[in-house]
């Protein structure tokens, strides 16, 4: 076969060996999780957004997306971005331009009721651009804005 599909396989066989070192209760859900066949799809329950084993809380104005959060790669990739926002740390997305690491999270975001706040970063961003700058101001008395 090829590589690829030896990848799959190898991949499948890790996936099942650690379902097996679960509790019993959790396996269900583990190996909905772990397949890329059969992904959890997303829910809102109790003011939560939902994907599988994952939640946030849900924001103030959920709406439909026309995204579709279906298609499989998609479904996958979100449920990544899912699993990561379980910490309270930031997600830093990483890949080449034009592959809907943007058009993901502003389909997340739109979807669970969030509203974004979109900050590009390259090579060429500078710490003042994400902190801003003190600059002076011309004022008749010195300490007033």
């Amino acid at each position: 076969g090829s590589s690829e599909t030896a990848a799959r396989r190898l991949r499948d066989e890790c996936a099942a060996f650690l379902v097996t070192l679960l509790p019993d209760e959790m396996r269900d859900r583990a190996l909905a999780v772990l397949s890329p066949k059969d992904l959890p799809q997303v829910e809102m329950v109790d003011k939560r957004f939902r994907m599988g084993p994952f939640a946030i809380p849900a924001g103030n104005s959920p709406r439909i997306s026309s995204f579709s959060l279906a298609a499989p790669t998609t479904a996958q990739n979100l449920l990544r971005v899912m699993r990561g926002l379980q910490l309270k740390k930031a997600i830093l997305l990483e890949g080449s331009p034009g592959v809907g690491k943007t058009t993901l999270i502003e389909a997340l975001a739109k979807v669970s009721g969030h509203q974004l706040v979109r900050i590009n970063l390259s090579d060429q961003t500078d710490m003042m651009d994400l902190l801003g700058t003190d600059l002076p101001v011309d004022s008749s008395q010195g300490g007033e804005c």
